[in-house]
């Protein structure tokens, strides 16, 4: 297994969120140097991940109208607060993008039975939970630059070979410990987490 190196903790913790002005279209919320979430302005507004919204993203990327013929779906940077079950209709999906959203829980993908890769990096994550258990073909996950302290929930994922979980808050052994659960991993980042040794 490929572990990058972690780093320890900035003074500031991570939990103290500030907004800060970033650009005219998004906006920073900033707890360190490292780690930084960055919010559209539709978190504001409050779009919804609704039936009629899939079908629009999927079409702008040259997707299909029908949910189950797309295996793939571009969802990063909509600002969505939540996955909600309009996505189950994706039932076919092998590679899904909810990066820079703001989610704060992952919730139904259970169903999507042929995904191999699932992007939720920079959201508002503070754990995993058991909702990717049924994923059985995943390979690649990035948890990155979210809020999570613990690992859990990834023990069924026999497939799970490729894991980002840099820039979250893990900071002590007991909090990585189910990666002994993991036994398909080769590439693991944990990198600028709160962990002083490994």
């Amino acid at each position: 297994m490929t572990t990058l190196a972690t780093l320890p903790s900035t003074s500031k913790s991570s939990r103290d969120i500030v907004p800060t002005t970033h650009n005219s279209n998004h906006r920073i919320l900033e707890s360190h140097p490292v780690h930084q979430v960055v919010v559209s302005p539709a978190t504001i507004s409050g779009i919804r991940m609704t039936s009629t919204e899939l079908v629009k993203q999927a079409l702008e990327h040259d997707g299909y109208e029908t949910p189950e013929l797309n295996d793939v779906l571009y969802l990063h940077f909509k600002g969505y607060p939540r996955i909600e079950d309009t996505i189950r209709a994706y039932t076919n999906l092998k590679c899904l993008w909810l990066e820079s959203n703001g989610l704060t829980q992952i919730e139904n993908l259970d169903n999507m039975l042929h995904l191999r890769c699932l992007y939720l990096q920079k959201n508002l994550l503070t754990s995993i939970g058991s909702s990717l258990q049924g994923l059985q073909n995943l390979v690649q996950l990035d948890l990155s630059e979210n809020r999570i302290e613990t690992l859990e929930g990834l023990d069924t994922l026999q497939n799970l070979t490729s894991l980002n979980m840099a820039k979250n808050l893990l900071s002590s052994e007991d909090s990585i410990m189910h990666l002994t659960d993991c036994p398909a991993l080769t590439t693991l980042d944990l990198s600028h987490n709160q962990l002083i040794t490994l």
